[in-house]
């Protein structure tokens, strides 16, 4: 009750910095617009640059972006220096955190200045269809990023090959099993940052290998992590990334549109030049942001049927209920993972099935498995007794 205790209050710290997090972003996207905070940076970029051009596209954009990494510093300190510190979550120096922290906000910066790039061009290009064409672009662009993320994750910390033999004949066993072989398992250190485990599949086709956080194997004996990575190999089983990818191209597509909508009805009431003013990009990346949070409760819903049937799937590859059940108490324990949270915590934050809810499914699925085993051998003695 302890453990559940702090994670419930772990996770409302966490939830109410992720909301307030998303409304800063919301809120900076419009106000910079009807504040004229947009059209003052504009007016700089294009002035330095000697007119509207690619120049003055990507520099708007980069320091557009820019003022928004700079605002949410402050909660991404709260959530990832002070409150995952409270809680025991994190081993980072604040130097390691700044370091990685400034990382991301390089990438987050140039993406978001490429999308303003491409926007802009194309609706230079061709006002009334742009949207189309942006939605196909970011589409494809998705599709490369969704299949290369998991490759870069290592990235950020040392990958060494998995020493214990024992352990990666069985992971290897299971993966020919799954009718998906993977090319080699790895371990990522990733205890000098967190003491959060997991387990990860990177890669495609004969690349395809398995992935263990330090963490992973120092907390979980050897039947729990199998029964781990059968979970994870479900997804690939299922096609569960193109699934969820068909749900992101759909959310793509919606944003996009009404981009094009918002951008329409704002050009005079916000005294933008035209549906191409590089002020009115905010409203784009807005557009953005809506559509993503209109999407998210199917999304979440639609992950949380993946999860539970790879639980399920788990169970079945490994015949071993309670491995998992353990396995989950472990993962619960050492995540912090939330008990019981409410309904709509569930539906709009969530894309795992509560730890309750996982574990009592997979108690129910040991319970099965243990009545079996006892038929098993209630028929085996039959027979024995049969054939005397």
């Amino acid at each position: 009750m302890a453990n559940e205790d702090k994670s419930t209050r772990y996770h409302r710290g966490r939830r109410r910095a992720e909301v307030g997090s998303a409304l800063l972003s919301a809120g900076f996207l419009g106000l910079s617009v009807l504040t004229g905070l947009s059209a003052a940076i504009r007016g700089a970029v294009e002035g330095a640059a000697g007119g509207a051009g690619i120049t003055a596209a990507v520099a708007y954009g980069a320091i557009l972006f820019t003022i928004h990494e700079l605002l949410q510093l402050p909660v991404a300190y709260h959530l990832g220096v002070r409150l995952d510190r409270r809680y025991g979550l994190s081993s980072q120096t604040t130097g390691q955190w700044l370091r990685d922290q400034l990382a991301d906000s390089i990438t987050s910066v140039a993406l978001g200045t490429g999308i303003v790039v491409l926007a802009w061009l194309l609706l230079r290009s061709a006002p009334d269809r742009w949207w189309m064409a942006a939605a196909l672009l970011l589409t494809g662009i998705l599709v490369v990023v969704a299949q290369l993320a998991p490759a870069l994750l290592p990235a950020s910390g040392e990958v060494q090959p998995l020493a214990n033999r024992v352990l990666a004949d069985r992971l290897h066993v299971l993966g020919r099993r799954c009718r998906t072989p993977v090319a080699g398992i790895s371990v990522w250190q990733v205890s000098a940052r967190t003491r959060k485990a997991s387990a990860t599949l990177v890669g495609l086709g004969r690349t395809r290998r398995i992935l263990l956080s330090d963490t992973l194997l120092a907390e979980h004996g050897d039947d729990e992590v199998e029964v781990i990575v059968a979970h994870e190999l479900a997804h690939v089983v299922y096609h569960d990334p193109w699934i969820s990818l068909a749900v992101q191209v759909a959310a793509l597509v919606t944003g996009c549109y009404a981009a094009d909508r918002l951008l329409t009805v704002s050009v005079v009431p916000m005294g933008l030049l035209g549906k191409g003013d590089l002020a009115g990009m905010p409203l784009v990346a807005l557009a953005g942001w809506g559509a993503s949070r209109f999407w998210q409760p199917l999304a979440n819903l639609l992950s949380q049927f993946q999860e539970r049937r790879a639980d399920r799937f788990a169970v079945t590859m490994t015949s071993n209920a309670g491995a998992l059940v353990k396995a989950l108490r472990h993962l619960g324990s050492v995540n912090l993972a939330e008990d019981r949270p409410s309904t709509l915590a569930d539906i709009f934050l969530h894309t795992h099935p509560s730890l309750g809810a996982r574990i009592d499914a997979a108690q129910r699925l040991a319970r099965e498995e243990l009545g079996e085993a006892r038929a098993a051998r209630v028929r085996d003695a039959v027979f024995r007794r049969l054939q005397r």
